[in-house]
């Protein structure tokens, strides 16, 4: 299994605490794509515990795990955006946002590919069935699993422009607005990031070569 972080959460002095999980005994490594880096030793439990300091901006890192000689990338790359929040960015699929406690409806990320491609991503009671409309026209639906998360690749392209994405399991609603006007340009490394609206916007180069576009929605949405 790659290793993985499982939960972030503000600590003293203005610094964030990551947790994470990977194979016992394994020495984790957190790395900038300038080549800046952190370590930490797994414990017998398999977990993993590393500080860095808080930030106005988005952040991107690598991480992987090695031992006996051989080293275990994570899925493509971990994202530290405002609010204290960390994004499990996916090539090709919906970007895993990690927040506390199980709410009864949000929406978290939208992930985009340069055809319009998109995947829709939030959190929802386990086993509840979510039911997902964009610019008011439905859109699909999706069972949470049960961690609570959900995620729904939308039957239709989603072209430029700003749009309205709402998400509903029984009484309970929850709306975001989607920017996707006006991106930021990738001019040099691996992603490009600015925050409007109150969402993180991330531009970023997959393994395989592609871009893709990541929105994490902060608060999750209003009613």
């Amino acid at each position: 299994m790659p290793p993985g972080v499982t939960g972030v959460q503000s600590s003293w002095g203005g610094r964030l605490r990551l947790e994470g999980a990977a194979d016992p005994g394994s020495r984790v490594r957190l790395a900038t794509p300038t080549g800046q880096a952190l370590f930490a030793t797994v414990g017998d439990d398999g977990r993993w515990r590393l500080s860095i300091p808080e930030a106005t901006g988005v952040r991107l890192f690598g991480l992987s795990m090695s031992k006996d000689h051989r080293v275990v990338q994570a899925e493509s790359y971990l994202a530290i955006v405002p609010s204290a929040l960390a994004v499990q960015l996916r090539s090709g699929a919906g970007a895993v946002v990690l927040v506390s406690g199980a709410p009864r409806i949000a929406v978290t990320a939208l992930d985009v590919d340069r055809k319009g491609g998109a995947v829709l991503s939030g959190r929802a009671l386990p086993g509840s069935m979510v039911d997902l409309l964009v610019d008011g026209a439905p859109r699909g639906r999706a069972m949470a699993d049960a961690t609570g998360r959900f995620a729904l690749d939308l039957d239709e392209p989603l072209g430029p422009g700003n749009h309205e994405l709402q998400a509903a399991s029984g009484s309970a609603k929850v709306r975001v607005d989607a920017p996707l006007s006006d991106l930021p340009q990738l001019v040099q490394g691996p992603f490009a990031a600015d925050r409007t609206m109150g969402t993180s916007r991330i531009v970023w180069v997959t393994p395989a070569g592609g871009v893709q576009t990541t929105l994490v929605f902060g608060r999750g949405g209003s009613a």
